[in-house]
Formats: C-alpha cells, sequence, structure tokens
C-alpha cells in the first residue's frame, strides 16, 4: 500500500502537533522517530534483528514524500509508534489502517 509521509499529524483539535523544533509533526519524521527510539510499545529496549529489521525500514522512508510499505512493515510501524503519547499513536493508526 502506498502512504504520503508528508500527512500533519493532528491533535484532539485538528490542529498540528508541533515537534521539537516547532514544526509540524508528518506521518513520516512520525515514523522515522519511532523506528529509531530502540524501545517497544511496552518502553522495553528492542533486541538483535529487531533493530536491523527497523533501521531498514527507516532507510526506505527518510528523505521520501511517499512509500509503499508490505503488510509486515505497517505492522513493525504500527508496534514502533506504540512508545508516543496516545494522539500520535491513533493518528498513525488511523493513517496506516486507511492507507
Amino acid at each position: 500500500m502506498k502512504y504520503v509521509l508528508t500527512d500533519k499529524i493532528l491533535n484532539e483539535r485538528g490542529k498540528p502537533i508541533p515537534d521539537e523544533d516547532g514544526k509540524d509533526t508528518t506521518l513520516g519524521v512520525a515514523i522515522q522517530v519511532a523506528l529509531l527510539s530502540g524501545m517497544d510499545g511496552e518502553m522495553q529496549p528492542i533486541k538483535g534483528l529487531a533493530k536491523v529489521k527497523r533501521y531498514k525500514l527507516f532507510t526506505k522512508i527518510v528523505g521520501q514524500s511517499e512509500v509503499t510499505l508490505d503488510a509486515d512493515e505497517v505492522v513493525m510501524i504500527k508496534e514502533a509508534v506504540m512508545a508516543f503519547p496516545t494522539i500520535i499513536v491513533g493518528r498513525v493508526h488511523e493513517i496506516l489502517d486507511r492507507g
């Protein structure tokens, strides 16, 4: 499935969520940060080959405005973003479920 990584992540009032630099958080940025975080949804460190898989997916996404993801990659992203606040998890899942 193809995804637009420039889609903005919106807060509960429908306004873009700013990142640390005050820029709008996009789907791509949220995914990249989640993949590189080193933590799973239970806030436990990821181990072994999971790190390599996350890095490979990160390199596929970084610098792109659109990306085609297979079902396994979507699952990996959904698991990675679980460490984020609820609103970001929900928004990322909504976008990924929409396709």
